[in-house]
């Protein structure tokens, strides 16, 4: 299988920078060891939480209208699936 690459480059306090690469590392080794799961994550978005992300070499836009209904009923966002 060819593999590609993207350069992301985060911005964030040293504490966020460090847990958002925790959960790339959890990412990577389930991917090693070829383990299925869910991995729990909060994202804390009152202002402390500030991570920004650039990404060189492919654009990704999310849809902010399904967002905002899912977040103002309650709901839990979509899942992610990585793999297959």
């Amino acid at each position: 299988m060819k593999k590609y690459y993207i350069d992301i480059k985060v911005t964030g306090n040293k504490t966020d920078l460090k847990d958002f690469l925790l959960l790339c590392k959890k990412i990577e080794y389930l991917c090693i060891v070829g383990s299925s799961t869910e991995i729990p994550l909060h994202v804390d978005g009152d202002g402390s939480g500030d991570l920004r992300f650039d990404f060189k070499g492919i654009e990704v836009e999310i849809d902010k209208e399904k967002m905002e209904k899912e977040l103002n009923t309650g709901n839990k966002l979509s899942s992610h699936f990585i793999g297959e």
